[in-house]
């Protein structure tokens, strides 16, 4: 199983600060809640987190050692922050342990195993909380695409943009998704913010590009990271936005959802 590498949050915080907030705000908890943080990165959510909710006790699961290793070193209440290392799933903690599972902005390609690893964690009536891109979330992006599907004949991208993974996900099908895995009470709110990039390469070399967009848009479409088309959709932010600054238009979907019996 492939997982995402660790992370630098510091360099992308402008793009992943909204996700972080939004998710502790859709956080409803009392007395010493136990917590679970699934792709937990270098311990970003912990600080906040702790801020809030004093008693915590957060476990952090990431496949990233070395993410890991910065996140305990940042938590100053480190008696309170376990991070474990995540190989595959299910992991080694312990079923119907947790009174709250949380992942911000998780990879897309493991958003199922998000669910049900959740599903799993989380005792009956337990909080599952998701901050993730929308399905209408990089929308320039995926319009760029789908030009370059049309204009060079890449049927196999016009295939895959026709549903493509985060509209399958977030927020159109969360209520069928997450109920059959065993989730009550969904509930999603969106919020829109926007970034923008005075050209092409701006964007293409900002850590938010290239630790979050980049892979969520590329899982998304079918496309390695690396594949010509985003050359294409390169050199169309500078014929189409040579006078003014690219904007990317990014919209979160916060899903909070109740454990079943």
């Amino acid at each position: 199983m492939t997982l995402r590498p660790g992370f630098d949050s510091g360099v992308a915080w402008a793009y992943l600060e909204p996700f972080v907030a939004h998710a502790l705000e859709a956080i409803v908890a009392g007395g010493a809640p136990q917590i679970v943080q699934l792709f937990c990165g270098d311990g970003y959510l912990a600080p906040a987190l702790f801020q809030r909710f004093p008693d915590t006790h957060l476990y952090g699961l990431d496949p990233s050692r070395d993410a890991l290793a910065a996140a305990a070193g940042r938590v100053s209440e480190a008696s309170m922050f376990q991070p474990s290392v995540i190989e595959s799933f299910p992991s080694t903690l312990p079923a119907a342990s947790f009174s709250h599972a949380i992942a911000v902005h998780p990879p897309v390609a493991h958003w199922q195993n998000v669910l049900r690893e959740s599903a799993r964690l989380l005792a009956p009536r337990g909080q599952l909380v998701v901050c993730s891109p929308s399905g209408r979330a990089f929308i320039e992006l995926f319009d760029l695409l789908r030009e370059c599907a049309l204009k060079l004949d890449r049927t196999d991208v016009a295939a895959n943009l026709a549903g493509h993974a985060i509209e399958r996900n977030v927020p159109a099908h969360l209520e069928q998704a997450w109920t059959s895995i065993g989730f009550t009470y969904v509930e999603a709110t969106t919020h829109t913010f926007e970034l923008s990039f005075s050209d092409a390469n701006a964007l293409f070399s900002d850590p938010a590009w290239l630790q979050y967009i980049l892979p969520t848009v590329a899982t998304s479409a079918g496309l390695t990271q690396v594949d010509p088309a985003f050359r294409y959709v390169r050199d169309a932010i500078d014929r189409y936005w040579s006078d003014r600054p690219f904007g990317l238009t990014v919209e979160l979907a916060c899903v909070s959802a109740r454990r079943g019996q």
